[in-house]
């Protein structure tokens, strides 16, 4: 079944609900510890809190957005959300690199290098061809469940 997905941006009301609910979990019920022996929400805690804040469901698996929002004036349409926090942007200045990560399904994305012989012995020397591998493979997901 493909859902249709358009873009919104939240109100101030559902953020400050977000920002609300995800200060949370500093009370020790956060999935990650914190120096100061309080918790931050975890990967879990934050798709969930998106899903509550803006009133989605959390797909909670491997589908190519983290959060599902109906649309009020569309039956069976949907905005899709993907939930990232690795916070990998503090790494730029270090690694000389920005990261971004378009999915957590790493066995898909290594088939589909496997159809270009491109294996984890040889990925290194083929950045090019790894990149528009995994970039046609991103497009063609959403491609998929775009309107």
């Amino acid at each position: 079944m493909t859902i249709p997905f358009v873009h919104r941006n939240p109100t101030k009301k559902e953020f400050e609900r977000f920002r609300l609910i995800l200060s949370t979990y500093q009370d020790g019920s956060g999935q990650q510890a914190a120096e100061d022996e309080k918790t931050l929400p975890g990967w879990r805690d934050f798709e969930r809190s998106v899903a509550l804040a803006f009133g989605g469901i959390s797909q909670e698996s491997k589908f190519i957005f983290d959060v599902l929002i109906a649309d009020p004036k569309r039956k069976d349409v949907y905005f899709g959300i993907s939930c990232k926090m690795r916070r990998t942007l503090n790494d730029t200045k270090r690694t000389g690199r920005v990261t971004l990560e378009l999915s957590n399904s790493s066995g898909t994305f290594w088939e589909r290098l496997g159809q270009q012989d491109i294996n984890q012995q040889n990925y290194k020397s083929k950045p090019f061809e790894v990149a528009q591998a995994l970039l046609t493979q991103e497009r063609e997901w959403h491609e998929s469940v775009g309107l």
